[in-house]
């Protein structure tokens, strides 16, 4: 492969700044999450004495709420590039190397969306039943 890729570096720098986007909306949905537990702990501590049906309905909301909230805010593992795994390209072409790394970077933003929409899901989820919890 000795054909030149000029467009490899633009690719690589928007795939930087994809990626560092999508850092600031995992961190945004941890913090919202976050928020969402501590509202709804605060639901179920102040409605704890229902003492209907329907007002015992608050608290299995919010905590049906702080659920979903803490399924969202779980830690889970973002995909990275393993630069022990780039060992085998040492003797490749350098074209060849940053055309297999591009394609990485591209199936790890792929699974990183993934998880982040999954995420927000069940935090817009955890927000409905907040809000059917208040009411």
């Amino acid at each position: 492969m000795s054909q030149r890729m000029p467009s490899i570096e633009l690719i690589h720098e928007m795939y930087e700044r994809e990626r560092d986007r999508d850092a600031g909306h995992f961190e945004s949905i941890d913090t919202k999450s976050g928020l969402v537990m501590g509202f709804a702990g605060i639901v179920v501590t102040l409605n704890r004495d229902g003492v209907t049906a329907l007002g015992s309905l608050g608290p299995v909301a919010a905590t049906v709420a702080a659920g979903l909230a803490l399924g969202a805010f779980w830690p889970r593992e973002l995909p990275v590039l393993e630069p022990a795994g780039l060992r085998q390209y040492i003797l490749a072409e350098e074209q060849f190397t940053r055309l297999t790394v591009i394609d990485t970077y591209l199936d790890h933003f792929a699974q990183s969306r993934s998880l982040l929409s999954r995420k927000a899901r069940k935090l817009k989820l955890s927000m409905l039943a907040l809000a059917m919890a208040v009411v």
